[in-house]
């Protein structure tokens, strides 16, 4: 059977082995109805030694095999994988619209393949298998939710986890609580807006040579650091304006009066970020510590060697 699925892990692709049985599958986790529905629907379909080709992004090489070899353990459903580099999977996937040879299951991407995939016919979408797995979609982004869909049909995950992680120095906060608290009237903790954000990055920018909250800086402490080279930026950048870059009609957002302000906001703290921040490069990152496209906030360098 060859279904195939835009997805980032093979957990969730193989939903593509859940079937459409009768309700919600038993289970109090949506682990355990996954495991549960596609178990049921090998069993109803009576599948003998049921296996899975996925085309793997080499991004997540080493966290493959784990979750193959958990899910094979889970359900018996083998996953047969081919890696290739992200940059090759586009072509791989519009290359079946064509050919439909039906040797792939799963295709794991980012979402910017959905709306050309999902118009060729090569992947389907989730939603007939989702009731029996009821995921809960509550925690993402209302932003990072509609990336998921195309023409009203759920067809990705964002299970990557790299656009809103946020990195904070606990040491540094603990030191300088008691005066941020007199200074801003606010307890330092996780800022909840990118506009205290950017409150805390002006107050922990620190210079060379300087003395705050009893601590001697013989480096310069940025107050904070994040990608804003565009060509990875994009992909968090609309959760400055909460919304997707164009309207169902195709209008750009960019220039509407919350685009605008993203954009400022956007820009605004670069001031308080190492300079390279904003690379020259077509790809590169904003610090050795700094993985690509993760979000690190203040402040990422230590006070003294």
């Amino acid at each position: 059977m060859k279904r195939l699925l835009l997805v980032l892990l093979v957990l969730v692709g193989s939903l593509s082995l859940a079937g459409a049985a009768f309700g919600l599958a038993p289970g109090a986790t949506v682990e355990e109805r996954c495991v549960n529905a596609a178990k049921a629907y090998i069993k109803k379909h009576n599948l003998k030694n049921p296996q899975l080709n996925a085309l793997q992004i080499s991004l997540f090489r080493k966290a493959h095999p784990k979750y193959d070899k958990e899910w094979e353990e889970l359900t018996g459903v083998k996953i047969n994988a081919t890696v290739y580099g992200y940059t090759d999977i586009p072509s791989k996937i519009m290359a079946e619209a064509v050919a439909k040879t039906g040797q792939w299951d799963v295709f794991m991407h980012f979402t910017e393949m959905i709306p050309d995939a999902a118009g060729a016919g090569v992947i389907l979408p989730f939603d007939k298998w989702e009731k029996n797995i009821a995921p809960d979609l509550s925690t993402y982004s209302p932003s990072f939710r509609a990336m998921q869909y195309f023409n009203g049909k759920h067809y990705h995950l964002e299970l990557d986890g790299d656009h809103l992680a946020l990195v904070l120095r606990k040491d540094i906060m603990d030191a300088a609580a008691a005066d941020y608290q007199k200074k801003f009237g606010q307890v330092c903790d996780c800022p909840e807006t990118f506009d205290e954000w950017e409150q805390m990055a002006a107050y922990f920018h620190t210079k060379k040579g300087e003395t705050r909250w009893g601590i001697k800086f013989d480096k310069p402490m940025y107050g904070a650091t994040a990608y804003r080279a565009m060509n990875f930026a994009y992909r968090h950048f609309p959760a400055y304006f909460a919304s997707l870059y164009f309207d169902k009609d195709m209008n750009p957002r960019i220039n509407s009066p919350e685009g605008i302000e993203a954009i400022k906001q956007f820009s605004s703290i670069v001031k308080y970020m190492p300079d390279s921040s904003i690379p020259s490069g077509e790809v590169a990152r904003p610090s050795p510590s700094c993985p690509f496209p993760r979000l690190w906030v203040m402040p990422t360098r230590t006070p003294n060697p």
